[in-house]
């Protein structure tokens, strides 16, 4: 076994998980909003359809990966983040909804440190100067597609998010609505 491996098998070991959610939520399309309203105002029944379909997939896809714990009530002294949907549609005429954690509302220090919001992406001027000095020496260069190499990847913080407008998961005793525990990263 690599030691990598070994290293988050003990990482993951020593943080309590709860289980993921074992059931989809039911989306009330009457109650998402104004960017719903906008969404598909003048939208045929099929387009309509096709919206509604994205966000159904989404939201399977989220409880599929184990993204998300089982509702739970929020713990009294955590923050949880606010979520939504963001609507695409693409060049071929597919429909996307993304559901995404609003992590702007994060806060340096509490919810993350700074040193661990690093991304590693290749501006264009990067790929460039790299393409230029291959062609100089005549390197050979091979393409690669990762495929969601950094979508649903453990998280090591506790992360709690309700569930976006429209999605009702339940209500907690005094009647707050309950909330996700993050358990892998995604989009937001």
């Amino acid at each position: 076994q690599k030691r990598s491996e070994r290293f988050i098998q003990s990482a993951n070991a020593a943080v309590h998980r709860p289980p993921p959610m074992d059931f989809y939520p039911e989306i009330n399309f009457d109650r998402l909003g104004k960017p719903w309203r906008e969404l598909t105002s003048g939208c045929d029944q099929k387009s309509l359809d096709g919206w509604k379909e994205a966000a159904r997939e989404e939201l399977e896809g989220v409880v599929d990966s184990g993204s998300v714990s089982a509702p739970m009530d929020k713990p009294p002294d955590q923050p949880a983040l606010t979520s939504l949907f963001v609507w695409r549609e693409k060049d071929d005429g597919r429909k996307k909804a993304r559901w995404c954690p609003r992590g702007c509302g994060q806060k340096v220090g509490t919810n993350y440190e700074e040193a661990e919001t690093m991304a590693p992406v290749v501006d264009k001027v990067s790929l460039r100067i790299l393409l230029a000095l291959a062609v100089a020496v005549g390197a050979r260069l091979r393409q690669i597609d990762v495929v969601l190499a950094f979508l649903y990847a453990e998280l090591r913080e506790t992360v709690y998010v309700y569930a976006p407008p429209g999605v009702d998961i339940g209500r907690d005793a005094s009647g707050h609505p309950k909330v996700f525990q993050l358990l892998k990263s995604v989009y937001g």
